[in-house]
């Protein structure tokens, strides 16, 4: 199911509607807020970081976080870092993944014809967020409500803040 970015940075309960996420693209701002508010809500389960390239060295170690059970932790929550689209092989047995398990993908761009993207885009059990870089006018309100009832923050303070993100 794709969602919209900017929908979900006002809303972002509605990504708990899912079990799998796939956040790509190039404002790596935006992918560290959602996977970290993945991690702040799933704070009861154990997080385990991985990267696509330690299970393409070694496929057995995200079967062994997927399919054996921890004796201190009842949920988990799996982060692959850099997934490509060797990860579609993992998110393609979804049904036999236990549903205490909640997998984040973290990608750079993925073009159209990404299978990985395209496999999340057609099913309404996963979720999908493109994560382009903001504009000013995002930055601009992102900054005014992240930093309301700050003292001093002016028009002109905004703008440096800004013109040094990198519209990110």
């Amino acid at each position: 199911m794709i969602l919209k970015s900017y929908i979900v940075e006002n809303n972002k309960d509605q990504l708990f509607k899912y079990r799998f996420f796939l956040f790509y693209g190039e404002n790596d701002g935006l992918k560290k807020i959602l996977k970290d508010y993945v991690k702040e809500k799933n704070e009861a389960s154990e997080t385990i970081n991985l990267f696509q390239d330690e299970i393409n060295k070694d496929n057995k170690k995200l079967e062994k976080h997927l399919f054996n059970t921890s004796l201190f932790e009842d949920k988990k929550t799996i982060i692959i870092h850099n997934a490509t689209d060797k990860a579609l092989e993992i998110i393609e047995n979804i049904d036999e993944i236990d549903e205490s398990i909640k997998i984040v993908l973290v990608s750079d761009i993925l073009d159209k014809r990404s299978k990985l993207r395209s496999f999340f885009e057609k099913r309404s059990e996963l979720a999908i967020v493109a994560c382009y870089k903001d504009t000013e006018i995002t930055l601009r309100n992102y900054i005014s409500s992240e930093l309301k009832g700050f003292k001093g923050l002016d028009h002109e303070t905004i703008k440096i803040i800004i013109s040094s993100s990198n519209l990110e």
